[in-house]
């Protein structure tokens, strides 16, 4: 299987040695998929600094140093909105059904 994959690390390790046909649940830690939420990754914005009407769920894209990123706005209050850039499945138990239906 190649490494410059897409797949989370924990996915493509799941995949190996299976043979066409079957079939395996694999659980995977947050360690194996989207890591832990990382607090340095949720900041309080100025409600100044935010689009008009903003409310919580809206996901955005922020500017930083590496260039565009999404967050999502998890709380508003009357003078910032808090944002989580952390990736939406961070933090969770990640659960598959695996079937291999051809190999090529």
């Amino acid at each position: 299987m190649s490494e410059d994959t897409n797949l989370i690390k924990g996915f493509t390790e799941a995949l190996y040695g299976l043979t066409e046909g079957e079939k395996k649940t694999v659980e995977l830690t947050p360690a194996d998929a989207y890591g832990e939420v990382l607090e340095d990754l949720i900041s309080d914005v100025p409600l100044e600094n935010m689009p008009e009407g903003v409310k919580v769920g809206d996901m955005l894209q922020a500017q930083g140093p590496n260039g565009v990123f999404n967050v999502v706005v998890v709380e508003v209050n009357e003078t910032t909105a808090k944002v989580d850039a952390n990736h939406p499945l961070a933090g969770k138990k990640l659960i598959f059904d695996l079937e291999v239906v051809s190999i090529d």
